[in-house]
């Protein structure tokens, strides 16, 4: 026992002089801010003086300050705040009115009362650089001060503004950048990837009218009247049996009042107002120092439904980080409602804002998420603009462990308490899923396809997707690995040195890597080289099981890059009887598993690790095929995982005038996250013409982890369908039947690697080979018609090679397509490009588009010839190869011969001469009304060119031009639009007259039933 207790005592000196080290060169600078300030709510300005004591604790001389002045990040749409929403997929700056802009004015930056030279960034309207007089040397003070204005800009652009007089005052005044030992950090406002600011104490003075309530960070200083005040308000919500469903504005108060907050040891100071606000009040007893810690609710009456339970949610949290981590060290802790234009929830020190949450465990997990950054990014400063991971992912881990501890999920493949989409979450199989392998799954979407990205990239480099994923999710997976590798005890142990060495200074990765390597005393290099600074995945799988004298030998072979440990158990009827943990395993490696009745071995039974394909992680100790799992059938869709191979099913239902009505069933493999083979077939039956119809569809994917192909994709598709209605006359009388078509098309897709990630351009290469056989009538014998030989019927082939090149950016995207097409007459090219001038962020603009097209062979009959419109009443459908799926392919007559295509020409109007084309040129114009209605105005203007002279005499055309406008309805965008045509160039208002077409005969629309085919749709919300 003494020696036991001596060798307790050696190590608790141990950490606890490791806890307090600091590096020798370590040092930051002491920021303290005196700020008072006035809310015009009339204006939505702010009018301020602000005094800061800056004192150098560098061994560097500073001959200037840096001076972040971030509301002039709403300034104009020039700003890197702009071009970040831009590269985001958003114009909503860009598009702003100025009356929805904000800025910082009415400067007047002086030291220790001496006026100061100020020079703006070379780049960033939102920084500027002050040039001291006299160098501030090592251990020196200064005072900076300045008057400022802020017109706060409209909430619906980021996160500082008002929407009406709710008021969300966050990153308002100017601060000093941080000097740490890599130099200055300036950075300008970005939405994507928060702040580093200095530590030190704020003493804050708010006056605005006096019916306001304010959450703050900080104290309030002689505020007895406010909280005597709040207390009342408190009071007056408990006894609300019912919040009104009215959310207006009162009138502001004529009087005003002055609130004085006050807080040491944080790096930021926000502020929220809103007259609307409902209050809660609670208190919490921290399980170490015992000191209390009073809570704070405000919510407007939207969803104070929800906010009922917010003081417990957030009393709740303040305990179980506290008891995790350390205590929280401030007095107080508030939450506020509001709406916010960037993310669920926005963290600041001692306060934090929370959006629209619809149920009540996102609320809570919003606010646990929320409350958790007062540790990570309040306490311990990491610099979240270049190391996310150590604010966000780090938060996040601990945001599922209160989750996981306050509501424990059942085991897996059981309905989840966390689970809240009822029916549909379980038929999917997202009940599947805990609070902490939910987040592995997600990360598993990208990683599949080799889309996903590294935890330790800078904030600004990640597309949308990949933000949520590597910098939220895929934390929590790795995090929790080492936690259950190394012992949940000891990362806990990791975790709490951390946060006593580094609290309210500004951590690195390699310190928290040094914090864990230390008290762990296990090298982690193969942690942090390959999770954290890598896509390097992990894959191991089961090959092999031989069965030994009690228990068996395994083989598993690691597919992937990383040698990381992964646990194994021994499973008896869904039941664990053993578990170990196998250290990294670089290369293949035989185990033994003691286990006399277990019927399977797994990897990774609680889906713990990163391993990014789960069909391989188990092996059946009996049976012919051990590694495959049992067939199962499940309806529509659900959720990838490793217990099942799964077939999907649901109804397939069609029409065309032709199949009449046409039920039968989808089968498919389609799946999250994506396998390498896919498939989809749905065969039917036709209740008008009583045949067989259906389409089916097989792709294989490969994705290269390097070089320029980001996808490679081998498919083939099939379909068949009637076309067309005919009568024939026997020797038996006359006869009708459907003819039908069967399409046939193998095809190949490149997908070109992006130069990064962020880019908005993509490239695809694809070839495919079109097989089309059609029935076809016979006309014999001076005109007598019989059926022809079915087996003998008409056939086409087509060879198809297709480049695109896009730039799907948020303003005016555009994109080009080339197509080479070859059949045994002919050969045709023809090239299109469409550009999108926007003149509104709600994606309202002008639609340009230009086609131009030339046929390389002389035909006599050219069927395959360029068309102005898509089909002409008289000569039914020019969809030659049936690329397209029509209700009435050739019809002439009924309303459903007017769904058009826009392919070719893409005329609107019917026009006369659309399949004698061997060249054509258009120009398309598709004009949105900058209104919030899908109603727009169409002009289509193409040659007539390529028209042999004998077929321009004979229709007397004398004009080289043909045109039509009208006007657009958009019903569904992609899908479903009508277009009514009302200006004609002079042929086909002759045509109409010649044919007698009335007013609602030349209203055309498009149905386009591709867009309807979910089964393979392209991934293009991965790049987003």
């Amino acid at each position: 026992m003494r020696k036991l207790s001596n060798y307790l005592l050696f190590n608790f000196i141990f950490l606890s002089f490791f806890s307090y080290s600091q590096p020798s060169t370590y040092f930051q600078q002491d920021v303290n801010y005196t700020i008072a300030v006035q809310l015009n709510d009339v204006k939505h300005s702010l009018s301020a003086n602000i005094t800061i004591d800056y004192k150098n604790n560098s061994k560097d001389t500073l001959f200037e300050i840096w001076m972040h002045l971030w509301p002039n990040a709403y300034k104009n749409r020039d700003t890197e705040l702009s071009k970040q929403e831009l590269i985001k997929g958003s114009n909503k700056i860009y598009f702003a009115k100025d009356d929805d802009r904000g800025y910082i004015d009415s400067l007047d930056f002086k030291i220790d009362n001496k006026k100061v030279v100020v020079q703006p960034h070379p780049k960033w309207i939102d920084a500027c650089k002050l040039i001291l007089d006299k160098p501030l040397l090592p251990g020196q003070q200064i005072t900076i001060s300045t008057p400022f204005y802020v017109k706060l800009p409209d909430g619906k652009l980021s996160r500082l503004g008002h929407l009406g007089q709710a008021y969300a005052i966050t990153q308002w005044y100017p601060k000093p950048a941080v000097y740490d030992k890599e130099g200055w950090h300036v950075m300008p406002y970005l939405t994507i990837g928060e702040f580093y600011s200095e530590y030190g104490s704020f003493d804050v003075k708010i006056t605005l009218p006096q019916n306001y309530v304010v959450g703050a960070t900080g104290d309030l200083v002689d505020g007895n009247a406010e909280l005597v005040w709040l207390d009342v308000k408190v009071k007056e919500t408990k006894e609300k049996l019912e919040f009104p469903k009215s959310n207006f504005f009162p009138p502001s108060s004529g009087t005003l009042k002055t609130l004085h907050y006050h807080q040491e040891q944080v790096h930021d100071f926000a502020w929220f107002a809103d007259k609307r606000y409902n209050v809660l009040k609670g208190e919490t007893i921290l399980p170490r120092t015992g000191d209390t810690v009073t809570t704070w609710a405000m919510f407007t009456n939207y969803e104070a439904e929800l906010w009922k339970k917010s003081i417990e949610y957030m009393n709740d949290a303040l305990l179980f980080y506290s008891d995790k981590i350390g205590d929280y060290p401030y007095k107080q802790c508030t939450a506020v409602d509001g709406t916010i234009a960037a993310g669920s929830g926005m963290e600041y020190p001692n306060v934090t804002i929370i959006g629209s949450s619809n149920d009540e465990r996102t609320l809570e997990v919003t606010i646990v998420h929320e409350i958790g950054h007062n540790w990570f990014y309040g306490i311990l400063g990491s610099n979240e603009r270049d190391h996310p991971w150590m604010d966000e992912g780090l938060n996040s881990y601990y945001e599922a462990l209160y989750m996981m501890k306050k509501y424990p999920p059942s085991i897996y493949g059981k309905k989840s308490e966390l689970s809240s989409l009822g029916f549909l979450n379980k038929i999917s199989g997202g009940d599947q899923f805990d609070y902490l392998n939910s987040n592995a799954f997600s990360y598993r979407i990208p990683a599949s396809i080799r889309n996903d990205q590294s935890i330790s990239l800078n904030s600004s480099e990640y597309t949308n997707l990949n933000y949520g994923i590597s910098v939220y999710s895929k934390p929590k997976i790795v995090f929790n690995q080492l936690s259950k590798y190394l012992g949940d005890s000891v990362f806990e142990n990791c975790i709490k040195n951390y946060y006593k060495q580094w609290s309210y200074k500004h951590p690195q990765p390699d310190d928290f890597k040094k914090v864990f390597a230390d008290v762990s005393q296990t090298n982690l290099d193969w942690y942090f080289n390959n999770l954290i600074e890598s896509t390097n995945q992990t894959d191991y799988s089961l090959t092999e099981i031989l069965k030994k004298e009690n228990g068996f030998l395994v083989t598993l072979k690691n597919k992937g890059a990383i040698g990381a440990p992964i646990e194994i158990a021994a499973i008896k009827n869904d039941s664990i009887i053993s578990r170990k943990w196998i250290t990294p395993v670089a290369k293949d490696t035989t185990l033994f598993i003691e286990c006399s009745d277990c019927n399977k071995i797994q990897l990774d039974p609680d889906l713990v690790s990163n391993d990014v394909n789960l069909s391989n992680n188990q092996i059946k100790t009996k049976g012919i095929l051990k590694r495959i799992e049992p067939i199962s059938a499940s309806p529509l869709f659900h959720f990838d995982a490793p217990s099942k191979s799964r077939i999907f099913y649901l109804p397939a239902i069609a029409w065309n005038d032709y199949n009449k009505l046409m039920l039968g069933i989808v089968l498919h493999n389609q799946t999250l996250p994506y396998k390498k083979f896919e498939y989809a077939i749905a065969p039917m039956y036709a209740f008008g013409d009583k045949s067989f119809a259906g389409t089916g569809n097989l792709a294989y994917h490969i994705f290269p982890k390097k070089g320029f192909l980001q996808e490679l994709t081998f498919a083939t598709s099939a379909r068949r369908f009637a076309y067309q209605k005919s009568s024939y006359t026997t020797p038996e009388g006359e006869k009708e039947t459907s003819l039908h078509y069967e399409r046939y098309e193998p095809s190949i897709e490149l997908d070109l690697r992006k130069p990064n990630q962020l880019s908005s351009i993509s490239q695809s290469i694809s070839a495919s080979y079109v097989k089309l056989v059609e029935d076809r009538i016979e006309y014999v014998n001076d005109g007598s018609v019989v059926l022809s030989d079915r087996t003998a019927n008409y056939q086409s082939d087509f060879f198809r090679i297709n480049y695109t090149l896009q730039n799907n950016r948020a303003l005016d995207p555009w994109s080009a397509i080339v197509n080479l097409e070859t059949h045994k007459d002919y050969t045709k090219l023809s090239a299109e490009l469409n550009y999108k001038f926007l003149y509104g962020y709600k994606k309202k603009g002008i639609n340009i588009r230009g086609f131009a097209g030339y046929q390389f062979t002389d035909l006599e009959y050219n069927p395959y010839g360029f068309n102005l419109s898509d089909r002409s009443s008289t000569s039914g459908t020019k969809d030659y190869a049936y690329d397209n799926l029509y209700f009435g392919r050739t019809e002439t007559e009924e309303f459903i011969s007017r769904q058009i295509a826009l392919r070719d020409g893409a005329f609107k109007a019917y026009t006369p001469f659309g399949s004698f084309k061997k060249n054509l040129f258009v120009l398309n114009l598709d004009i949105d009304l900058p209104i919030n209605f899908p109603l727009g105005f169409y002009i289509d203007l193409g040659t007539t060119d390529g028209l042999k002279e004998d077929i321009r005499s004979a229709y007397n055309l004398d004009v080289s031009v043909s045109y039509s406008a009208g006007i657009s309805f958009k019903v569904i965008s992609n899908l479903v639009a009508i277009y009514i045509p009302l200006i004609n160039s002079k042929e086909i208002n002759e045509y109409y007259s010649f044919s007698e077409t009335s007013f609602g005969e030349k209203i055309r629309f498009t149905f386009n039933i591709n867009e309807l085919n979910p089964l393979f749709y392209k991934r293009t919300f991965l790049n987003q």
